[in-house]
């Protein structure tokens, strides 16, 4: 027993001895628990120190905008609305009328919602840049490659006359129904002269002519390429403008009195400045520029064919205009209130058939233009003009016109190339943000300017 007891003593005492040993390490221990925990509890209100200041910086945020939203709203409800449509919404909106209007299946439906959408920007008078205007000359090149409505490479003469049935339209725009119920005023279901007018002066305003007429005046006029228009500059090239504005009325007025009176003379020469004194009062300053602008905008046609040989094409067979002075039925070289609308009535009707002759004119000015491509691009010598050959074709246009804009806008002194003088002055106007230096012609002085100008002056 006695050994008993020893061993139990004995394990008594190893028991104690070894809880007193764990005393310090358990302390320990107690105690690294408390420092972690008080460890993260400063963790804790740390992150919940840091998590209010965000707060707090988020709703002083959300203040600020609030008040630069509040302010951006009263902006928008001072601005002038946009009364414009964008081109996506004209488009749209054309190939709606095609759809409900048109056979399905007929070969001239994108060509013709192409052109609505295109002739009602020009009709809203909606500003646009020269690079607009530049772009709608694609339009041209579509119609001329349209002619050939089987895609056999040529025109047939049926092809041409069915050309002309379903396309007439197109060719007197303001004839088309997409566009006669807008400028119908008096609701007759047909356009008068007065309401011809009074769309030619929308179009010849500010409008999508703008942007091209604003760098055609400034090339122009700015007769000492410093890149603004001096009041001086800008006076001179209105009164050059105007002088050659009233050059053109004068030769469209112009009329062989040599069989009249004196008197009667004076008395018709006086109804003829009348009238022509009204036409150029309707005419604006932008219309008048037309005659400075013309080089500029022949430069920025895509097709090649030379414009005067275009326009002896189309001035043949032109109808007669009415003679004014035949309508003096009593011979007294006076024209009274029954004879003057007597001519005004012939002069409507000759407005129709000239309608009609320009219809037909124009649509042989794009057979020739057919024809003039086939000299030109038929490639294999076929003498047809293949999907491939037109799409060569396109690119060698595109490229001869960046040639072409670019020696009007630049070659300064006309000798066929842009020299290192005359790209130092194409620097000069692009470090002082001039419209001069706008290479691409869309509006915008950037560094696409430059990357053109450096593409160009290198090829040529």
């Amino acid at each position: 027993m006695k050994w008993i007891l020893g061993v139990v003593l004995a394990l008594v005492v190893l028991v104690g001895a070894g809880a007193f040993l764990g005393v310090p390490a358990l302390m320990k221990s107690l105690e690294q628990e408390r420092a972690a925990a008080r460890a993260k509890l400063e963790a804790m209100e740390m992150e919940i120190v840091a998590r209010e200041a965000q707060e707090r910086a988020a709703a002083d945020a959300a203040r600020v905008q609030d008040a630069s939203l509040a302010r951006l709203e009263a902006e928008l409800a001072r601005a002038e609305p946009v009364k414009g449509k964008s081109d996506a919404e004209r488009l749209e909106a054309a190939w709606a009328w095609v759809r409900a209007n048109r056979d399905a299946d007929r070969p001239y439906n994108e060509l013709e919602a192409t052109m609505l959408a295109l002739l009602d920007a020009f009709f809203d008078g909606e500003e646009r840049s020269a690079l607009w205007m530049i772009n709608t000359s694609m339009i041209e090149f579509e119609m001329i490659r349209s002619l050939d409505v089987d895609g056999d490479g040529q025109v047939t003469d049926e092809e041409f006359e069915m050309f002309m049935k379903e396309n007439v339209s197109l060719m007197m725009a303001t004839d088309h129904p997409y566009f006669i119920d807008r400028f119908d005023t008096d609701g007759d279901g047909k356009l008068s002269m007065d309401e011809r007018m009074a769309i030619m002066e929308t179009m010849s305003g500010t409008g999508a002519m703008s942007g091209a007429l604003e760098r055609a005046q400034l090339e122009a006029w700015d007769t000492d390429y410093d890149g603004v228009l001096s009041d001086a500059e800008r006076d001179a090239g209105r009164a050059a403008a105007k002088a050659r504005f009233t050059e053109m009325m004068d030769a469209a007025f112009e009329m062989d009195l040599s069989h009249l009176s004196e008197e009667q003379r004076a008395a018709t020469l006086a109804q003829i400045e009348a009238q022509r004194d009204a036409m150029m009062e309707m005419q604006n300053e932008a219309m008048m520029s037309w005659a400075v602008a013309e080089k500029f905008f022949e430069a920025m046609r895509l097709e090649n064919m030379s414009p005067e040989e275009l326009r002896a094409a189309m001035m043949q067979d032109m109808p007669p205009s009415p003679d004014y002075m035949s309508f003096d039925a009593d011979g007294d070289g006076v024209l009274d209130e029954a004879e003057t609308a007597a001519f005004h009535a012939a002069t409507q009707s000759m407005s129709d058939e000239m309608m009609e002759w320009a219809a037909r004119q124009g649509a042989m000015m794009l057979r020739m233009q057919f024809e003039h491509a086939s000299r030109q691009s038929d490639l294999n010598g076929d003498g047809l003009m293949s999907p491939d050959e037109w799409e060569r074709r396109l690119e060698m246009l595109t490229l001869e016109r960046d040639r072409r804009l670019f020696l009007q806008s630049y070659d300064l002194d006309r000798d066929g190339r842009v020299t290192s003088d005359e790209l130092g002055k194409y620097l000069d106007w692009h470090n002082a943000g001039s419209l001069r230096s706008d290479a691409n012609y869309d509006g915008v002085i950037d560094a696409r300017d430059l990357e053109l100008m450096l593409r160009l002056y290198r090829e040529q």
